[in-house]
């Protein structure tokens, strides 16, 4: 009867440490790779400098180096059942062009939302493990690397309707499952202008 316990304690231990990977983000930031995000203005970019930390990155104001990775991104953060829902919730759209130094043009385009689905994450727990009700979801659109010159363009989410989450996108509050805060599309719609240049 004592091993009962004891094989209890060694399974908990094995769990914990195969959720450790959820600690971090769903695709793990990678070198020589230029993040957009949201929180960024026109020219800024996003850059891991420790990939060992999940919030390990700096703001950068400077041209993209040649030969680096570039990635548009977006993140949604709430309980697992706000996490799983977000996909059929708030969509995304983005439309980017550049002209490259050589005289090419690039173009980038995902114009219907559906289109935009397959570029979720599956939800997964983020930060400490033993917070299990913090969940996230990526929306990471690899465009690999660029050439040299100047790109532009917009970022668009928008929901169709009112939709529940159960965490307070200012505070971080959790709130019961059966009171879910009903985010209105008015407070939720928007567009990002995009601008940034890949250089030397």
């Amino acid at each position: 009867m004592k091993k009962l316990p004891l094989v209890v304690v060694l399974v908990a231990a094995c769990l914990l440490l195969f959720a450790a990977p959820a600690s971090a983000w769903y695709v793990q930031p990678q070198t020589s790779t230029a993040y957009i995000t949201s929180f960024v203005g026109p020219g800024q970019w996003v850059e891991w400098t420790d990939l060992n930390d999940p919030f390990g990155w700096e703001v950068r104001d400077c041209p993209i180096p040649h030969g680096y990775d570039v990635v548009v991104t977006r993140e949604w953060s709430d309980t697992r059942p706000g996490a799983t829902l977000i996909p059929a919730e708030y969509f995304t759209t983005m439309a980017i062009h550049g002209q490259r130094s050589d005289g090419s043009y690039f173009s980038f385009t995902i114009t219907k939302a559906a289109c935009g689905l397959r570029y979720w994450s599956p939800a997964y727990r983020f930060g400490d493990p033993f917070e299990s009700w913090v969940w996230w979801r990526d929306w990471w659109v690899h465009l690999g690397p660029l050439g040299k010159g100047t790109y532009s363009g917009t970022v668009t989410q928008f929901a169709p309707h009112a939709f529940p989450t159960w965490m307070d996108q200012d505070t971080g509050e959790i709130q019961p499952l059966f009171q879910p805060i009903m985010l209105q599309p008015a407070d939720c719609n928007w567009v990002q202008d995009i601008s940034f240049t890949v250089g030397d």
